[in-house]
């Protein structure tokens, strides 16, 4: 007869446990995406994913959008038809770039969306900028590297 444990109870004292709670799903999709999750970089680390963390007032729950780098993309990357959509709408024109996304995602899908842009009155907007290939011109390559990456929680 065998004293003491045997070779399975051995083996399982030496498993770690999963966390299986959501924060642990989260903190490890964060990790994935931008390089430490939110409590990390709280701590003092340093992001180093090709993500940004999102602030969850800046999400839109309806729109499913980060309005703070939505404009912030548009901003920075198509600010000639976004000057000209400002001068023609001074009051409203962010609700009625807003609007027409919505309207064009539920008529259209996402997927037509970001392929083919969303026509806006005068004005035509990239929500993204797909990834060039190697002999691409240089201004493709920082169109690309200008697309806003982010995860919210």
């Amino acid at each position: 007869m065998c004293r003491g444990r045997n070779s399975f109870e051995s083996n399982a004292m030496n498993v770690a446990v999963s966390n299986t709670k959501e924060i642990a799903l989260e903190q490890a999709v964060e990790r994935r995406l931008c390089g430490a999750s939110s409590e990390e970089l709280a701590a003092g680390a340093i992001a180093s994913g090709p993500f940004r963390i999102g602030q969850p007032a800046d999400f839109d729950a309806t729109l499913a959008l980060d309005r703070a780098k939505f404009w912030e993309f548009l901003e920075t990357t198509q600010s000639k038809d976004l000057d000209k959509l400002k001068q023609h709408n001074p009051a409203d024109w962010q609700a009625k770039i807003t609007g027409q996304l919505d309207k064009l995602i539920k008529s259209k899908g996402l997927l037509h969306v970001l392929k083919k842009g969303l026509p806006v009155d005068n004005a035509h907007f990239h929500l993204m900028y797909p990834a060039p290939l190697a002999s691409s011109a240089q201004k493709v390559h920082d169109n690309f590297a200008a697309n806003i990456w982010s995860v919210t929680r």
